[in-house]
């Protein structure tokens, strides 16, 4: 039997896009698992230069130069970020390709919701060892991506003084997580000009969305959204709140996480014009929480 060449190929590449979801899905949840692992075994390394900046750092002694001591902590940063960096980039890529596997998206979200799982709890573990190392600051710094600088501020009787602030980036992509937003004037539908009203605001609906999930045990992050008037989200739809005093997987609290901060602000041609003093808020959702709901009979399948 002759093979037609052209033919065999001509079906192995539609076959290939017919299966092109699963084939997505297999090779990047093998990503995704792969980076874990060097992630893990990275972890090790990563030890090693925490040991060699704090022996480094003994050497300098007490009356080391701030400048010395700086010079050491961006040598170590930089090492850090290098020893992470290659599963950093091979478990990012496996997400990117599962994303974009499956149209279904109750599949993609399981896939990926297990994958981010197991990436964010990789990232707790190492901001906790940035806090431990560098300090609290630090930490923060590198999860909200703002900068230090002296600005003159206005307040409440009149008088203007120099104060130093935190100026934090206006674009949502360096938000702290998926989930964060900016509450203010223009943005959110629940926000007014007064900025104390908008404090208080927050505030009231952070105990009122407490109350309500006490109640019914369940609330999604989209309900968190309309109750503040912010444009709901796709994960809003499937992440939230389960109430479960007997194993919990969270705090069995909603917290809003609510931040008075200074934020880039831009003209109309998109020039930077300064700061404004905005609110931001970023939900300690439990997670993915559609099959826990599903198991304490909150929801039907």
């Amino acid at each position: 039997m002759k093979l037609d060449v052209k033919k065999f190929f001509t079906n192995l590449v539609i076959g290939m896009k017919d299966h092109s979801s699963d084939l997505k899905m297999g090779v990047g949840t093998g990503g995704v698992i792969g980076g874990t692992v060097v992630l893990c075994r990275e972890t090790v390394k990563a030890k090693a230069i925490m040991d060699e900046y704090r022996d480094a750092k003994a050497e300098l002694g007490e009356n080391a130069e701030k400048k010395e001591l700086r010079s050491l902590k961006l040598k170590t940063a930089g090492k850090v970020v290098a020893n992470y960096l290659p599963g950093a980039v091979l478990e990012g890529a496996g997400l990117g390709l599962m994303w974009n596997g499956y149209s279904n998206m109750k599949a993609a979200f399981i896939g990926a919701g297990l994958a981010c799982g197991e990436l964010q709890e990789f990232i707790n573990k190492y901001r906790e060892g940035v806090r431990e190392t560098y300090g609290e600051e630090a930490d923060e710094k590198l999860a909200y991506q703002f900068r230090t600088e002296e600005v003159v501020v206005t307040d409440e009787n009149g008088e203007e003084h120099t104060e130093t602030v935190r100026i934090y980036p206006h674009d949502a992509c360096n938000m702290p997580s998926p989930y964060a937003r900016y509450f203010c004037y223009g943005e959110a539908e629940g926000a007014e000009r007064s900025h104390t009203y908008n404090g208080r605001f927050l505030e009231l609906q952070q105990n009122l969305m407490n109350g309500y999930f006490r109640s019914h045990r369940k609330f999604m992050l989209n309900d968190c959204y309309d109750m503040l008037g912010i444009k709901r989200s796709k994960a809003g739809n499937h992440v939230g709140w389960v109430y479960d005093p007997n194993a919990p997987e969270g705090d069995n609290e909603i917290d809003l996480r609510i931040r008075e901060v200074y934020r880039e602000k831009y003209d109309e041609d998109g020039n930077p014009d300064g700061w404004e003093r905005v609110y931001m808020i970023n939900p300690n959702v439990d997670g993915m929480v559609e099959d826990k709901m599903i198991r304490l009979g909150l929801m039907d399948e």
